[in-house]
């Protein structure tokens, strides 16, 4: 049977493979530091980003908040038009004096007579 103090060290190891397998460690341990760097530089410019993002973000609630307070000064403030109270009535020129009665002259074509129907019509409705 072993001894207790065989059982809970490790073995040697050569000599030879001291050295190397530590420089392996080591290199390793090296690389991974450097990847860590790497990776808090991406982080602190991500976080720097948000910040700024952040920011804009504010002033762009800020901006928002205060045309909406504009809006709705503007959408409680009775609405005001410039027109006159009475509006200028537009006399029609007597439509007999420009055009002859349809009794006097005869419509040669169909579309002559339509036009005359038509102004005749519009005679009568106007006052």
């Amino acid at each position: 049977m072993a001894s207790e103090r065989e059982k809970s060290c490790p073995e040697a190891l050569p000599a030879a493979s001291g050295p190397t397998q530590l420089e392996q460690l080591s290199r390793k341990l090296n690389a991974a530091n450097a990847e860590l760097r790497r990776y808090e530089t991406r982080m602190f410019a991500y976080e720097r980003t948000m910040l700024a993002l952040r920011k804009e973000n504010a002033e762009l609630t800020a901006r928002c908040e205060e045309l909406r307070s504009e809006l709705d000064k503007i959408s409680t403030a009775p609405l005001r038009l410039d027109v006159p109270s009475a509006l200028p009535t537009v006399p029609f020129p007597e439509t007999a004096a420009q055009t002859p009665p349809a009794a006097d002259r005869q419509p040669k074509t169909k579309l002559e007579h339509l036009g005359d129907e038509v102004l005749a019509e519009l005679s009568k409705l106007m006052p």
